[in-house]
């Protein structure tokens, strides 16, 4: 009794947890929806907030692998092994989403590749001198970087090579105060994501499953990313404007001069960034022709891949092999059973009598109403979905229901797939369950303040964010939603 007692301490969540997951089998069998649900849930519940277990530990040190792996791996099993999941379902599910995942494997290849060349660094380098000293004018020439970069290449690739940048900028320029700095990047990154169909995985899955072609899906997005990357950058303004009126135990107050440095290793362009840059181009000139052609995203993957292997062997200055290898393993391969879980969990629900008979007759419904008031729905409800959910399970399931409904209020349907867009990006900076990339910041944090052996610096921590976002979320998805319906309408 004493060791049961002894292991609640220890592991709260992640038993209670279990032991919800566990009685929802028996207590609803026959209600496949809420076990579905129970089970999505868990994974997020698991992966964010849970305990780790000693043999966790060993698997991370060891072999690198990650709840976002392990938690996957292990619910797919009691899924199965309980009749949740059936093999049928993610063979299908295999087939029909690999280019995806691949894709996302592919864009996480060639970042590698850009930012071994310098790239990014060049382009910190030259917007941090921008800010000539003043933090406040360094937290908004961060936020712009972080933005463009997330517009033409994704936002889980600005995260990782962004924020150890701001650490080192951080650490050499005496700055103590840098939880603006790393929220405004991690904001700007995912609210502008929206604006290209390879911004995040979440417009990925979602234009994939209703046969969006670039050019529609940039041409559905190109006014709210706008609207809504200006409106946070105001409320960005507002907030270093006005620090000293939030709470002082916030700590969001900065000194507003650093020390500048004039030389840095990557100021100046090289051929090796340009041919980073050109491959990066072509990668996605040849994902705008797959989109357009509705072929398969393995036209540009492959491609990619063959391009930066290629590159790879004439920049190395070690063995080659050697190279291509430490390339591969820095690949996130956890995502692929995250996705895979996710998807699977997503395609059998659809299939209930929760989502045929209730859901798809409520928003069938819904779009009878004028486009405004449905954008506002579909912004905010999908933003509480996303953070309940993850985005990419909220993106698969919401793009399903979208592609079963059968409306001729075609001003509402686009207006309630463009407002789902804005809420699969704008909903993850609320809180960090909401995406992968809000875990992978964090954890990208956590590395960085170990590295440095940081003590004295300021840094942001989840209920940082969430104070953040929650500051400005209402006003933005409101004005986004509504201004960008009315173009549609019109």
């Amino acid at each position: 009794m004493k060791k049961f007692i002894s292991l609640l301490r220890s592991y709260p969540i992640t038993l209670a947890t279990l032991g919800i997951l566990v009685s929802s089998m028996f207590i609803f069998p026959t209600v496949a929806s809420i076990t579905l649900f129970v089970f999505a849930i868990s994974g997020v519940v698991f992966i964010v907030f849970g305990e780790h277990f000693p043999f966790e530990i060993i698997l991370q040190k060891k072999f690198g692998i990650h709840r976002e792996t392990s938690v996957p791996v292990l619910l797919f099993i009691l899924a199965l092994f309980t009749g949740v999941l059936h093999v049928p379902t993610i063979v299908t599910v295999f087939l029909q989403k690999l280019d995806i995942i691949m894709f996302i494997f592919c864009m996480a290849f060639l970042s590698q590749g850009l930012d071994r060349s310098g790239f990014f660094a060049f382009i910190a380098y030259h917007f941090i001198q921008m800010a000539r000293g003043h933090m406040r004018l360094l937290i908004l020439c961060v936020f712009l970087l972080s933005s463009i970069l997330a517009y033409f290449t994704t936002n889980d690739l600005v995260i990782i090579v962004l924020t150890p940048i701001i650490f080192s900028i951080a650490m050499q320029s005496h700055i103590k105060n840098v939880k603006l700095l790393l929220i405004g990047e991690f904001v700007a990154a995912n609210i502008t994501a929206m604006g290209q169909l390879w911004g995040s995985p979440t417009n990925i899955i979602f234009a994939k499953t209703l046969h969006l072609s670039f050019f529609q899906y940039t041409s559905l997005m190109i006014i709210p990313t706008i609207f809504c990357t200006a409106l946070s950058l105001i409320a960005l303004f507002i907030v270093t404007s006005g620090v000293k009126f939030f709470p002082q135990r916030w700590q969001w107050e900065y000194i507003d001069n650093y020390m500048m440095h004039e030389t840095y290793e990557y100021s100046s362009f090289t051929l090796n960034m340009l041919y980073w840059v050109l491959l990066f181009c072509c990668t996605f000139l040849l994902v705008i022709f797959a989109t357009n052609t509705n072929h398969t995203l393995f036209y540009a993957i492959i491609p990619a891949f063959v391009g930066a292997i290629g590159l790879i062997c004439i920049e190395s200055t070690k063995t080659v092999k050697t190279e291509i290898t430490a390339s591969f393993k820095r690949i996130p391969y956890g995502i692929f059973f995250f996705s895979m879980f996710y998807f699977s969990i997503v395609a059998e629900l659809i299939k209930t009598q929760f989502v045929t008979n209730g859901v798809i007759p409520f928003l069938t419904d819904l779009l009878n109403f004028p486009p405004p008031i449905v954008a506002i729905f579909g912004t905010i409800g999908t933003s509480i979905v996303v953070n309940i959910l993850n985005d990419l399970p909220s993106s698969a399931i919401i793009a399903e229901i979208l592609q079963r409904i059968h409306s001729t209020q075609t001003a509402s349907l686009l207006a309630f797939m463009q407002s789902t867009l804005i809420g699969l990006n704008l909903g993850t900076c609320l809180t960090p369950v909401g995406a992968l990339a809000g875990m992978i910041w964090l954890n990208i944090i956590r590395t960085e303040e170990k590295r440095y052996h940081i003590k004295n610096m300021i840094i942001p921590t989840r209920i940082d964010l969430v104070r953040y976002s929650f500051i400005q979320f209402i006003p933005i998805a409101v004005l986004t939603s509504v201004v960008s319906s009315l173009f549609i309408y019109r």
